[in-house]
């Protein structure tokens, strides 16, 4: 009976042995399928991380394209209404000079004006 009681016990302890072995494996197989996930969790992130910046370099260009579009344009109307501008100024100068013209007193018309005395 000894011996069957030893060999018994043996093969708990074969039984046992196994059992701890195969959880070790499972654990062993689990800590590699976490990992595997941890590393397409991060591809993932990194890139949505990429999509997300080239959006952000995108509407960052839009932004310069239409802040330069709107500076051309201002420097267009700028030029435009100095162009308008210079266009007035010449005529407010010839009609001045018109009006002033006629009422200036020359000096013909002041030797006229001695010979009527």
């Amino acid at each position: 009976m000894k011996n069957s009681d030893t060999e018994n016990q043996a093969a708990m302890r074969e039984a046992e042995k196994e059992r701890y072995l195969a959880t070790l494996r499972a654990r062993e197989l689990e800590r590699a399928r976490s990992k595997e996930q941890s590393k397409q969790a991060e591809v993932v992130r990194a890139e949505k991380a990429i999509e997300e910046a080239e959006a952000f370099r995108a509407e960052i260009s839009s932004r310069t394209d239409f802040r330069e579009a709107l500076r051309e344009k201002r420097k267009a109307d700028a030029i435009k209404n100095q162009e308008v501008m210079d266009k007035l100024g010449q005529e407010y100068r010839k009609k001045l000079k018109a009006f002033n013209s006629r009422f200036t007193v020359k000096p013909q018309d002041l030797d006229k004006l001695n010979e009527a005395e």
